[in-house]
């Protein structure tokens, strides 16, 4: 069957808009071909009727599943909040945990990151990023790890030279130095 786009042809839940019929049709038991749920109804997998979506969600023609909040994931009947320290998008399938370290803010949209960070959404995946984005971050990390590096290298060769010092000075101490006297 094929069906408008216009939501004014499209039946109730468990109809579809027949072409050669001015109303709308039920579908047929266990079709899976001729009927396309309507709008803010969902036919997920095994199921062989169309059934309304949850209040609160919504969903296209055809869809197999509604479509929840962000903070939210749906669990193939109805939208679940994401467990604590996970977050979601709007039409999230599941949700996704906050790296290591971070906590889930925001009604569960979004992940506090440490320090100098934020959060970020791209493409589906979230992640921390600092303002200067991904990359520069990390070469941020090297240019500190190099400069941690380079004070404990200094800080090696002070304590070196200090004991050399020490020691020369305690040998000088134990070495009598035969001293000019005047007659």
């Amino acid at each position: 069957a094929v069906v408008s786009t216009q939501s004014a042809h499209y039946g109730r839940a468990d109809t579809y808009k027949d072409p050669q019929v001015s109303a709308c049709t039920p579908c047929p038991v266990f079709s899976y071909t001729t009927c396309i749920c309507v709008p803010g109804t969902y036919r997920g997998p095994n199921m062989t009727s169309c059934s309304i979506c949850p209040s609160g969600t919504t969903s296209e023609a055809g869809a197999e599943f509604c479509i929840c909040q962000a903070g939210h994931h749906w669990n193939g009947t109805d939208c679940s909040t994401c467990p604590l320290n996970s977050v979601s998008q709007v039409g999230a399938l599941k949700c996704m945990e906050c790296p290591e370290g971070s906590l889930s803010v925001n009604n569960q949209t979004s992940c506090f990151c440490s320090a100098g960070l934020y959060w970020k959404w791209e493409q589906g995946s979230g992640y921390c990023v600092s303002p200067q984005g991904p990359s520069s971050w990390h070469s941020n990390k090297y240019l500190e790890i190099l400069q941690l590096a380079g004070l404990a290298l200094m800080a090696v060769v002070i304590l070196s030279l200090g004991l050399l010092l020490l020691r020369e000075r305690r040998r000088g101490k134990k070495k009598k130095v035969p001293t000019a006297t005047l007659r």
